[in-house]
């Protein structure tokens, strides 16, 4: 979820105001180690249709009470995924072909393409470079302006203006009653950050240090949230005051050519666990429920996504 509300991380806070700052699957049998990559199809059943060329599969229209219980919403302007095979349902951009595949996207790039993880609480610190790590973390800074968001897409790139979008309609979230809230508006823009005032390009589109600013109008300097590019993955910076930053690494999981990464499975552990861990009331804020990020259908193997905007009639 990335709304242009200060304190508020991606719906907010993915891009936190709604975003961001930026995984094998262990139970997959086909990995390739040099790459990091594991077929999308292993150990998952997942369709061809992932792995066929243009951008990711649409899913058919949810239908009221399809695997819903009442919950606003659901059936309406979003569903319950199967959480092992996100890359078969959720829309995204893929490799030659942008989501949405219409007129209004040029190719989205190489780094922007595939569903990607808003690992809030940077579990997946210890995998990445001292130098990824970037602090506070967003899951444990004063405030704990986290959501209960897993993944996104990106979108409607413009090469001319170096922008794209998060799509809303790949949301993918763990709890119903923020269903509105994270499906609400058509999605997130965000657009490369110039070398100053009247100035070019400060870096290539995917270079490392590369920076995406939120377009967020009538947000002051300095209070609008950024995506950063770093060497393995993203980093999502969030004001939580006039003084201070919290980040978050924002990371593929399934990649532009339909492949898991070796962050899926950390995006599996955090949302599929049933319990908080000990002391995530006080680490995490008590202002959240649950107060650590996790699905409410973890039983059951299952995460909700948005299909539409909320606010679509």
């Amino acid at each position: 979820m990335f709304r242009a509300r200060l304190m508020r991380v991606s719906t907010g806070v993915l891009f936190a105001g709604q975003l961001f700052t930026v995984g094998a699957e262990k139970g997959v049998d086909t990995c390739d180690p040099a790459s990091g990559t594991c077929s999308a199809d292993a150990g998952d059943d997942m369709s061809a249709m992932q792995l066929r060329s243009g951008w990711g599969p649409q899913p058919p229209a949810p239908t009221p009470g399809d695997g819903c219980r009442g919950e606003e919403g659901c059936g309406d302007y979003w569903e319950l995924v199967d959480a092992k095979t996100l890359g078969d349902v959720v829309p995204y951009s893929k490799e030659g072909e942008p989501f949405p595949n219409t007129h209004e996207s040029d190719a989205v790039p190489w780094c922007l393409q595939g569903l990607v993880y808003l690992d809030q609480w940077c579990t997946s610190y210890p995998k990445l470079s001292k130098k990824e790590q970037s602090g506070p973390c967003l899951g444990f800074a004063h405030g704990h302006y986290w959501v209960n968001e897993m993944a996104t897409a990106f979108g409607q790139w413009s090469e001319e203006d170096r922008c794209f979008t998060a799509e809303r309609k790949s949301w993918v979230f763990g709890q119903a009653d923020i269903a509105y809230e994270v499906c609400r508006g058509p999605g997130i823009r965000a657009c490369m950050r110039k070398k100053g005032f009247g100035g070019g390009w400060s870096h290539d589109v995917c270079e490392e240090g590369a920076t995406y600013d939120a377009v967020m109008p009538g947000t002051p300097p300095g209070l609008t949230w950024s995506f950063v590019k770093t060497k393995n993955a993203w980093s999502r910076t969030t004001p939580i005051s006039w003084f201070q930053n919290a980040y978050y690494p924002v990371l593929t999981i399934v990649n532009g050519t339909g492949h898991k990464t070796k962050f899926y499975q950390d995006m599996l552990d955090e949302a599929m666990r049933t319990t908080c861990p000990p002391g995530s009331a006080d680490k995490g804020g008590s202002k959240h429920k649950p107060p650590c990020r996790r699905s409410q259908w973890a039983s059951e193997g299952k995460l909700a996504r948005c299909t539409r905007n909320s606010l679509a009639w």
